[in-house]
């Protein structure tokens, strides 16, 4: 059980740490009315690939406009995928990883300490707007959110304890 909790955590973290900036990027260029030519996509016949489409039915391999399928869930109000990049941003990959364990994980594999500092620079309204981003993806639904926020309070209230007067 343990290593499927490990495993799900991964795929949560490695989607929202790579597809969330991509899809944010995405968003940005087609708002400001980048213009696709055909020339720019790739024709190739499909008819002789080994690809399985039903095999990566997931999020995670979702193809733009190929399936249609959306890789960020809906924003709660207009501009939050902004803020979360904007935050996102503000924080090292690293230091993302670690204080996402700590908070999704209970923090079992992830010792926080050394990015007490960057969380605190980042700021609680940030960092809850991240968290509440990461809860809203498809991959955690059925999370025990209450733990989760609990967690999250548990972190903010540690580093803040060890920051510098």
């Amino acid at each position: 059980m343990a290593k499927l909790m490990r495993l799900v955590v991964s795929a949560a973290v490695s989607m929202f740490l790579l597809v969330t900036p991509i899809a944010l990027a995405i968003e940005e260029d087609f708002d400001n009315d980048v213009d696709l030519l055909e020339t720019d996509v790739i024709d190739y016949d499909q008819s002789e690939s080994n690809y399985d489409e039903e095999s990566y039915d997931s999020s995670l391999y979702s193809v733009p406009g190929h399936n249609n399928k959306q890789t960020l869930a809906p924003e709660p109000y207009p501009g939050f995928h902004t803020q979360v990049g904007e935050c996102l941003e503000k924080i090292s990959d690293d230091c993302g990883v670690i204080i996402f364990n700590r908070i999704f994980d209970s923090g079992k594999y992830s010792d926080v300490e050394e990015c007490c500092g960057q969380l605190l620079t980042l700021g609680r309204k940030c960092h809850n707007i991240i968290v509440e981003s990461t809860l809203d993806s498809p991959e955690l639904k059925g999370v025990n959110k209450t733990e989760i926020w609990e967690n999250n309070d548990r972190l903010w209230k540690e580093c803040g304890a060890s920051a510098p007067l």
